[in-house]
């Protein structure tokens, strides 16, 4: 059993069976998919509406593990200021980007 503390309300969650969380948290707000910070159901849905659990969705039948993977495989890259940018350098609104190609695959 592996109990964290929620990083944005201190509450305790059990990693090892309270999983929900990850799929929102790790895919669209964690900077990493790896990232080990907690976010607790709670605070996930007062977070995430309902169209950003519909892309989890997406994202996770597509076979991808992150938001992160899955701008990196489209051909979208991440620079030191923070920014998604394309081919061009234009800056790129991933989570945009990520909800166009979820659109176009329905």
């Amino acid at each position: 059993m592996s109990k964290v503390t929620c990083e944005w309300c201190d509450r305790l969650v059990d990693t090892s069976v309270d999983i929900d969380w990850e799929h929102l948290y790790r895919l669209l707000v964690a900077n990493l998919p790896n990232d080990d910070r907690v976010v607790c159901h709670p605070c996930v849905d007062r977070c995430c509406l309902p169209d950003e659990a519909e892309l989890v969705g997406f994202l996770i039948t597509e076979g991808y593990d992150s938001l992160w993977e899955w701008a990196w495989d489209s051909n979208y890259a991440l620079f030191a200021d923070g920014m998604w940018r394309d081919d061009s350098g234009s800056m790129v609104d991933v989570v945009g980007m990520a909800f166009a190609a979820m659109e176009v695959s329905q």
